[in-house]
């Protein structure tokens, strides 16, 4: 197929083509653009009307030292159209491939800084309170590595007193509450047991303690001067005489009052199963 320069007639009509600019490529980069190009070689277009079609594709991207390249392989089969169409593939082979491994390039440099920004990621702030008896833990937990081998780390929360005194408290506890579900199903007739503080006298006070602190907080309160009985049938409670709540907790230090899960008034319709296991408590002053 020979080429001709196109005549005035075979100008094309010009058209408008919208370019979103957020979207561009680089200009040699551009499949489209290179199509018309390749048009001029496959079809019966002039090489006038490839070049108008060529400018108006790329708007103000175009510019003829980009394409000076391009264009002189057009013409480098000596009208032979299948070699010159080699010779411009290869040319547009050059140019997207080195386009397309830049972009591969930047992508791969993103990629590996966000690993390292996450490698370098802060750690997150201990929390004061967790571990607070790790030093007590620290030769058992050493022990039993050593005996069973490399397991998992566990971070516990532990409340005030030895570790070991808080998981036999919380063993004590679940038996508990086991055997009053086991007693309730029996025996209706059976008269309850107390199981929550809720059923007992307003003006005498209870408080629920987490495990072995409440021996220390029941001397801690009979030196504020406190009348206190310890629960008899459920561990970690405490019958404080006292005209609030609020009393009792603005007499326990910092370290203590969050050891106190919950006060509760003792009801006058329970307060004769309280005095029948323990002595009489004395009124309130």
């Amino acid at each position: 197929m020979s080429k001709r320069a196109a005549s005035n007639d075979d100008a094309p009509t010009p058209k408008c083509i919208k370019i979103n600019d957020r979207n561009q490529t680089a200009p040699l980069a551009d499949k489209h653009a290179w199509a018309i190009l390749e048009q001029f070689l496959t079809t019966d277009m002039t090489y006038t009307q490839m070049e108008e079609a060529l400018s108006l594709y790329l708007g103000n991207r175009y510019s003829v030292d980009d394409w000076k390249e391009s264009q002189d392989a057009l013409f480098f089969g000596d009208s032979d159209d299948n070699l010159a169409l080699r010779n411009l593939h290869a040319v547009k082979a050059k140019h997207i491939h080195s386009v397309s491994a830049s972009s591969d390039s930047s992508m791969a440099d993103r990629l590996s800084s966000a690993c390292v920004q996450s490698s370098h990621k802060p750690a997150k702030l201990k929390n004061p309170y967790l571990d607070l008896a790790a030093e007590e833990g620290e030769e058992e937990e050493e022990e039993d590595h050593n005996h069973n081998g490399p397991s998992g780390s566990w971070k516990v929360t532990s409340l005030p007193g030895s570790s070991s005194a808080a998981r036999f408290a919380m063993a004590i506890n679940n038996i508990t509450h086991r055997f009053a579900t086991t007693q309730h199903s029996s025996s209706q007739d059976r008269q309850n047991i107390p199981s929550s503080i809720s059923d007992l006298i307003p003006s005498r006070s209870s408080t629920e303690l987490q495990g072995s602190v409440t021996d220390y907080i029941a001397a801690h309160l009979r030196k504020k001067h406190f009348i206190v009985k310890v629960s008899a049938w459920i561990p970690g409670q405490l019958y404080v005489v006292a005209d609030s709540p609020k009393t009792i907790a603005d007499s326990l230090p910092s370290s203590l009052y969050l050891a106190v899960k919950q006060y509760v008034h003792i009801s006058d319709d329970k307060r004769e199963e309280v005095e029948c296991s323990y002595c009489k408590l004395p009124s309130p002053a």
